[in-house]
């Protein structure tokens, strides 16, 4: 129980269930009200009850105003509560329920209310959404799906979980802090490492906490019964950012030195420098001193060979190489030493940044900030423009009452002018911030890493080795198994597109009746072969895409024939997520060919 006192600033998550026994004049503390137990953290379904009087005038006004809330909020989301008290600004609540009382006809009332308030609620409010908001347009079909799209790619690639809890775990260990592991692998910090919250204070977060009761990396954990609620340790974290932070400024330079790697998977003859840049775009905000705000950074990857070509990387290259053993690192480091290496870093791989990344990066966040600055400035100078003319004229009004002896005890012609001049320098104040804010420019790529990359077939020729021979990956034979995936998906009606050579985790993209992406990795192997080879990056793919991930496996006859099946879904429950030092896994062919189907 409690009164109006609770309806903001509490967090009642713990429970569910909500009655307005005395609903408020103002309809937005409804909203306000109901925000106490709708929370992030709340575990059940919330609901909400709103007693009103029955067979009442003031009963028919709430009843009225419910209904076309309620239709409101289906079309426009819980938007319709951030401009619903402007949108009662001409005509109160308050009003509307003493004229239903007072009103002689209860007929001409109530078509008197359901006018006003299907105007109030209805139209006003899409009108103040869409005076409000800084978006060119509403979002349409097709940008929507384009924007479903980009998250389902993206979530192919994702860090899985454990990923980030071994990551942090290690790092967290090597910054002095302590973790106590509780209860469903949570996890308790008494104390946040010194580092951490230097780190945070100097980069103007304010968002570490000094403790942290449970905190938890999979969001089944967020909640146990009994216990206090977890943090999630993802990516955009404060714990997670200063970790990384305060890391890389203790040990980023290890980054540097650069390091060896053998690609297992690769069936090139030479070495390949790959480069690790880093691309800042600022704008004209000065931080820190004479520093200017970094609006946006890019992390990219370049790939270099020794005849000076150079080309983009793809996400995640280096997610399939292992790390060499010691007696390989002996073989190998003369050739990491060589003179085109040191060049690429100077010079080869910076010209390619600054040739084709640059001038992309810059474009994509051209448009998106210039857009939303001139949008904001738009509504701006809108807003203080009608402040100021507002006071201008109550100026005119003030003085023409002092002057005629009727002084106005709250505020003078003098107080007013003051806010119109306030008014005005807000005005341009923000005018002055919005121009710096458009004004945008590139710093200078720079290199924060790189990996020299051995082809394991010029490992083993170096060793004095026969090199790896492939006769069941065979590139004629993955080409084959690819056309049949091809042909099998057009088949059913599908659209499939193929992916670059150095794309990780699958070969196919696809399209489902539902509009929704299919990932299809495919394994082809002649007739006969016992086992398959499945990469750190595919295994990655495949659980993070679960049922929307295919398995093409594809054998090839003697004749150039094929013989295609699908496994949805290939390895949750089947296969474990793999270790930081694991980059393939060999499976058993007949096994998984069991476990197939043909196409659907």
């Amino acid at each position: 129980m409690a009164t109006d006192a609770a309806g903001e600033g509490l967090n009642l998550q713990r429970a569910h269930l909500m009655v307005n026994y005395d609903l408020p004049w103002n309809p937005n503390r409804i909203e306000q009200r109901f925000g106490r137990i709708h929370r992030i953290g709340q575990a059940e379904v919330c609901r909400l009850w709103n007693l009103v009087a029955e067979n009442t005038r003031e009963g028919q006004v709430f009843e009225r105003l419910l209904e076309k809330l309620n239709e409101q909020r289906k079309a426009l989301g819980g938007k319709v509560f951030d401009v619903l008290g402007e949108a009662f600004s001409d005509r109160s609540l308050r009003e509307l329920l003493i004229e239903a009382i007072t009103a002689e006809e209860p007929a001409v009332q109530q078509l008197r209310m359901a006018a006003v308030l299907d105007t109030t609620v209805g139209e006003r409010t899409r009108e103040l959404i869409k005076e409000q908001s800084l978006l060119s347009d509403e979002l349409g079909d097709a940008a929507i799906a384009d924007i479903r799209e980009r998250m389902e790619r993206a979530q192919a690639m994702r860090l899985q979980p454990s990923f980030i809890r071994r990551f942090f775990f290690a790092a967290f260990d090597l910054m002095n802090g302590k973790l106590a592991l509780r209860e469903a692998e949570r996890c308790q910090i008494s104390r946040v490492p010194q580092a951490l919250r230097h780190w945070d204070t100097r980069h103007g977060r304010g968002q570490l906490l000094s403790s942290y009761e449970r905190i938890c990396f999979e969001r089944e954990q967020i909640t146990a019964p009994g216990r206090p609620l977890a943090d999630l340790v993802s990516p955009g974290h404060p714990l997670l950012d200063a970790t990384i932070g305060a890391l890389l400024e203790r040990h980023g330079s290890v980054l540097q030195q650069g390091c060896i790697l053998i690609d297992p998977e690769s069936t090139a003859e030479a070495p390949r420098v790959l480069v690790f840049l880093e691309h800042e775009i600022v704008d004209g905000t000065a931080v820190a001193g004479r520093q200017r705000r970094v609006v946006s950074k890019q992390f990219e990857y370049v790939a270099v060979t020794e005849d000076g070509a150079a080309a983009d990387a793809g996400e995640h290259p280096y997610l399939d190489c292992r790390s060499p053993e010691t007696d390989e690192l002996k073989l190998l480091a003369p050739l990491a030493a060589a003179d085109w290496v040191r060049e690429t870093l100077a010079t080869t791989a910076l010209n390619h940044a600054v040739a084709h990344n640059v001038p992309a990066h810059v474009a994509d966040v051209e448009a998106r900030i210039h857009s939303q600055v001139d949008r904001t400035l738009e509504a701006v100078r809108q807003r203080l423009s009608e402040e100021i003319s507002r006071w201008d004229t109550r100026v005119l009004r003030l003085k023409d009452d002092e002057l005629a002896g009727k002084p106005n005890a709250r505020i003078n012609s003098a107080k007013a002018r003051q806010r119109a001049e306030e008014a005005e320098l807000r005005l341009n104040r923000r005018q002055e911030e919005l121009a710096r804010q458009r004004k945008l420019s590139p710093l200078a790529p720079r290199v924060v890493g790189a990996a020299f990359i051995v082809p394991e077939r010029l490992l083993a020729t170096l060793a004095g080795n026969r090199p790896p021979e492939h006769p069941i990956d065979t590139t004629r034979t993955d080409r084959l198994a690819v056309d049949a995936v091809l042909a099998a998906e057009r088949s059913l009606g599908r659209e499939p597109v193929e992916m670059p050579h150095n794309n990780k985790g699958f070969d196919l993209e696809a399209r489902s009746q539902d509009g929704r992406i299919l990932t299809i990795e495919v394994k082809g192997r002649v007739a006969g072969a016992r086992d398959f080879s499945i990469t750190r990056s595919e295994i990655i793919c495949a659980l993070n895409k679960a049922d929307r991930h295919i398995l093409a496996l594809v054998e090839v006859a003697d004749d150039d024939t094929t013989d295609v099946r699908y496994l949805y879904d290939p390895f949750t429950n089947r296969e474990p997520e793999p270790s930081g030092a694991e980059h393939k896994r060999n499976l058993d062919w007949h096994t998984y060919w069991n476990l197939a189907e043909p196409p659907r």
